[in-house]
């Protein structure tokens, strides 16, 4: 666990240190190029947000309806007499 943290924080150095000391790149990213990475950037996202939503969400779904199937096979607590 140790290890990890101190990966993170060299990692972050790292790049705050590039992005700090680089000098400026004075590129045109033009309109195409430009929507085209955003668009990357938020199908990125959205799967990202759909996997979690997947390992989370469906493993949860199963758990409460197998408590709803077992609560439905259960005795009543109180029986009726007909007749």
């Amino acid at each position: 666990m140790k290890f990890c943290y101190k990966f993170t924080q060299y990692f972050l150095f790292s790049i705050f240190l590039t992005v700090v000391a680089s000098p400026p790149a004075m590129a045109y990213v033009g309109p195409g190029a430009g929507l085209v990475s955003i668009a990357a950037f938020i199908a990125f996202a959205v799967a990202i947000v759909a996997a979690l939503f997947g390992f989370l969400w469906f493993p949860i779904k199963r758990l409460l309806s197998k408590q709803n199937t077992v609560a439905s096979t259960e005795e009543p607590l109180c029986e009726t007499e007909e007749g």
